[in-house]
Order: structure tokens, then sequence, then C-alpha cells
């Protein structure tokens, strides 16, 4: 399956202020991680951001992104590490090691799942359209062990949506390549 963003350029997106507000929130969660305050991250709003897709949000278009607008910042180094670092703090958070694909060994306090879907979603679309496919291959593992564990339910809309980015519905299978981005 491919997954490609709508073509052109969000002529609303405030790509500085995604810029600004991703390092900002990514120093956050930085320091959070090294406290261990996995609650934090949990708790704060910074999804548009930190991992943004092609679709509107409660923000408008301010951070939907396109095609084009994908491009570019697929050529800014800086802004892709950030990304990526951003999806292994937030995955860490839920007590997932995003490189090594496996549950963090002795997960601190609040360092779990948190049921919440929609920013997994988030997560997993914005990796798939920048083309991180280890981190969303990864990130099927987790949805597979969630769905084992009954935790990534077809009745939540978004946990729904998690699992039909995968292309399929219902339970996950490990076998199903993860969607590649064109």
């Amino acid at each position: 399956m491919l997954l490609q963003a709508k073509s052109g350029r969000n002529k609303e997106l405030q790509k500085d202020k995604l810029l600004l507000n991703q390092s900002k929130y990514l120093e956050k969660f930085e320091v959070s991680a090294q406290r261990g305050s996995w609650g934090e991250i949990h708790h704060d709003h910074y999804d548009w951001w930190m991992f943004p897709i092609d679709e509107k949000s409660s923000k408008g278009m301010a951070y939907t992104v396109y095609m084009d607008d994908i491009l570019v910042l697929k050529n800014d180094l800086e802004y892709m590490a950030n990304l990526k670092r951003g999806m292994e703090l937030l995955l860490l958070a839920w007590g997932w090691d995003i490189k090594n694909r496996e549950l963090v060994q002795n997960p601190g306090h609040g360092q779990e799942w948190q049921r919440y879907p929609v920013r997994f979603f988030k997560c997993l679309k914005s990796a798939l359209l920048f083309g991180i496919e280890d981190y969303a291959a990864s990130m099927k593992d987790f949805a597979i062990l969630l769905e084992k564990r009954g935790e990534l339910p077809d009745k939540n809309e978004d946990a729904f949506r998690v699992k039909k980015l995968f292309g399929f519905e219902g339970t996950l299978k490990r076998d199903m390549p993860p969607p590649r981005y064109q």
C-alpha cells in the first residue's frame, strides 16, 4: 500500500511556527524523558507540529502538510532529525523502544500506553508521509502488541484508523508489510 500526501502546497501552512513549536516541544520532551516524567509527555498538546499530517485539525490548516510541503521539510536535516526524535520519545513514553522494536525493559513510572490512539494515528501517519518506514514498521509491531492486549479496539475510531493505515481492518497480522511512501 502506498501512502501519499495530498498534492500541492498548503498555502495556509505556518512553517516557521511549525519549526519553532517542534523545536520547543522536543526540548520539553527531552527534559521530561531525562527526569522520567513521562506524564508530562502524555498530557501536553503538541500533535499538530510534532507529527504533521495532510488533514485539517482543530488548529485549522496551520500545521497541515501537503506533498510539496513534505518535500521541502524532508530536505531540512534538522527538521527530520527532530521529527524522528519526537517519535522516539513519544513511543518511549508509551513504553515502546521504536529503534529496537520492543517493549522498554523496566519501564519507569507512567511509561506505558495511554490508550490515546488519535496521537498514535497522527504519529504513524506522519512517519508514513515523511517516508520513515523503519519507524512505521516498529509502530506496527507495537500496534500488534496492543491489539493482542485488547488495547486497540475497532470500536474506537482512531484505533480503527491506525489499523486502516496498514491496509486492513480487524485483527492485525505481523506478516503484512507496512505501507510504503511514494
